[in-house]
């Protein structure tokens, strides 16, 4: 009883043993590929993490064309301005690999903040892919109000407005200098080193010229500071003029008769004739109205014959 389970033991794995050589030789059938253009991304979402403000980060979304014709990216469109994604081919080959290289600007951001990036192609299983960066922006140095907005100015009047610039880290800040680029603007910073937590009062006035005629003022303040990461950072000035009045775009626009919107002028219709009464049908040009007229005159002047 032994010697015969013995056999059927043996027996059972040398027939294993010729299968499985059997498996092993005989090559396996490839998965089919998808018919037309295919993209498959490793991943769709990127999460930057905590980044400083006014810092640049890039990453790139590895994909490849799964297909059996040429993947064509057409168009790589981002949802803000802030946002710069570019491909690295036009065109790729089937089996082969491309990227979408993004990159974020921070400047002017805060807090938590998701970005949209759209990539077209003549994929069959994906032809508008979506994109998603993250990024935590935190703000080292913080300006409150975010800008100086100095309200309505007068020509030849004078505005004011005071900006709190807080130190949010817990290491000591040193600003270098400040400086902007207009004339009519002037800057004062109370105190050029903060500490942890620390405010500075920042005091900008604005002086409006007697013959300055512009729809408003602007400037951009910048400050240098000794902060790796936060080096150079912005507080925009901006301000209207009270009594700016638009200019119209065409010379005489608006004043002309018979001119739609014109100030002052009836509005010509179309549709009624020199009578005044509604026309039906269409509206006859002036070589029509002309050429009847003079076969009304010919009539007139056969009939007097």
């Amino acid at each position: 009883m032994g010697k015969t389970l013995g056999v059927v033991i043996a027996v059972l794995v040398v027939i294993g043993g010729v299968s499985a050589a059997f498996f092993l030789a005989v090559p396996q059938q490839e998965e089919a590929k998808v018919q037309g253009a295919s993209i498959q991304f490793k991943t769709t979402e990127h999460n930057f993490g905590k980044i400083i403000q006014g810092e640049k980060v890039t990453t790139e979304f590895e994909f490849a064309n799964t297909g059996d014709q040429d993947l064509v990216i057409s168009k790589v469109r981002s949802t803000c301005g802030c946002t710069a994604a570019l491909a690295s081919a036009d065109t790729i080959k089937p089996g082969e690999k491309g990227s979408i290289k993004v990159t974020f600007n921070s400047n002017g951001r805060r807090g938590k903040n998701t970005k949209k990036i759209k990539v077209h192609s003549n994929a069959v299983n994906l032809t508008k892919a979506e994109l998603t960066i993250i990024s935590d922006i935190l703000v080292e140095l913080d300006f409150k109000p975010p800008r100086a907005y100095m309200g309505e100015f007068e020509a030849g009047g004078s505005l004011t407005s005071e900006v709190e610039l807080t130190n949010r880290t817990d290491q000591t800040i040193k600003i270098s200098k400040f400086e902007n680029n207009r004339d009519e603007v002037k800057v004062e910073v109370d105190k050029m080193e903060l500490g942890p937590q620390e405010v500075a009062k920042v005091k900008v006035t604005m002086e409006i010229p007697k013959d300055y005629d512009r729809n408003h003022l602007s400037d951009k303040i910048t400050f240098h500071t000794d902060r790796k990461g936060s080096e150079v950072v912005y507080l925009p000035v901006y301000s209207r003029n009270k009594n700016f009045k638009s200019r119209p775009n065409m010379k005489g626009r608006g004043n002309r008769p018979g001119m739609k919107g014109g100030k002052g002028a009836l509005r010509a219709n179309p549709r009624r004739n020199r009578t005044g009464q509604m026309m039906k049908g269409k509206v006859p040009s002036k070589a029509q109205e002309k050429g009847k007229s003079d076969k009304e005159q010919t009539q007139k002047v056969q009939e007097q014959k």
